[in-house]
């Protein structure tokens, strides 16, 4: 069985600073230094919502 994917509610609920820095416009490199996660986590996330 697959595991269930995540609704955009949940994205947002586990990443919502990071989402919040991306609408500030701070690099994925900066994001992913202070948050501790990947660059592509970041750019996935870019992806998604903008």
């Amino acid at each position: 069985m697959a595991r269930p994917r995540k609704t955009k509610a949940q994205y947002y609920i586990e990443y919502e600073h990071i989402i919040e820095e991306i609408e500030n416009g701070t690099p994925y490199r900066t994001i992913k230094r202070i948050y501790g996660v990947g660059v592509s986590t970041v750019q996935r996330l870019h992806k998604k919502f903008f």
